[in-house]
Parts: C-alpha cells; structure tokens; sequence
C-alpha cells in the first residue's frame, strides 16, 4: 500500500525517497538440486546403515537376538530417513514458480512481495514508481 510518502510492506514502512530499486521477478523450484540432494542423503544412509550392520555384527557376534533388535533398529532407522529425503524431494519436485515482487531500498533493507498473479505485482511496480516519482504537494 502506497499512502503520505510510504509504502507499506506488510508492517514495515519504506519512505518513497529511500527506494532504490522496485522490479518482478520469477523464483523457481531448485528441482535438480533437490534430486542431487536425495540420492547424496540416500547413499549416507545406505553406507551408514551397512556399516552399523558390519559393526553390530562383529560386536555381537556370539548373540542372536541383540544382533536382530540392533538391525531391525538401523534399518528402520535408515527407512525413515529415506522416507524423509524422498518427501522432501517430492515437495519441491511438485512446488510451483513464486512470483515476486522486490523492492531495494538505498540503504541495507530490502522487501518482497510474492503473488500467484504476475500481472498484479507488475502493476504495484507502475504504481510505486508512479508514486516515487509524483512530488510532494
């Protein structure tokens, strides 16, 4: 909202005067590095999971049931994890585009404004330079 000289980013404040730079533009889901980041977790898993294996079996070696309690325990453990970095994978798999509207000040702050309508924010880019740029009266 631009009213008296200020806009209005949700609870903070911009004076018009400060604003260096307003534009739009689209962020996109990081789908490669999300499936990189799943399969790099599903190998640590894996590998932990064999070794803890490899460990429990030469540490229990004369005792059945730990050894079996113990595996069950990793690999239900390894499962979950899995499970996890595949949810997470499939989020940003299927996450739409933002798009966004930022707003750079000439000091340090900065603010954005996101939308599932691109024309909406390109017409609050007219306004607030519409509105930086009318003087005072």
């Amino acid at each position: 909202m631009v009213s008296k000289r200020l806009l209005w980013v949700g609870g903070a404040c911009y004076p018009l005067e400060n604003i260096a730079r307003v534009y739009t533009l689209t962020i996109h889901p990081r789908r490669k590095d999300a499936v990189v980041r799943f399969l790099k977790r599903a190998v640590k898993v894996t590998a932990v999971a064999i070794a803890l294996t490899i460990i429990g079996s030469l540490t229990f070696a004369g005792n059945g049931d730990s050894d079996s309690e113990l595996l069950t325990f990793v690999y239900m453990g390894a499962l979950a994890a899995v499970i996890y970095s595949f949810v997470e994978m499939i989020q940003v798999l299927s996450a739409q585009p933002h798009f966004v509207l930022a707003v750079e000040t000439s000091g340090p702050s900065q603010a954005v404004v996101t939308s599932r309508n691109p024309q909406l924010l390109h017409q609050l880019v007219g306004r607030i330079a519409t509105a930086g740029s009318t003087s005072p009266a």
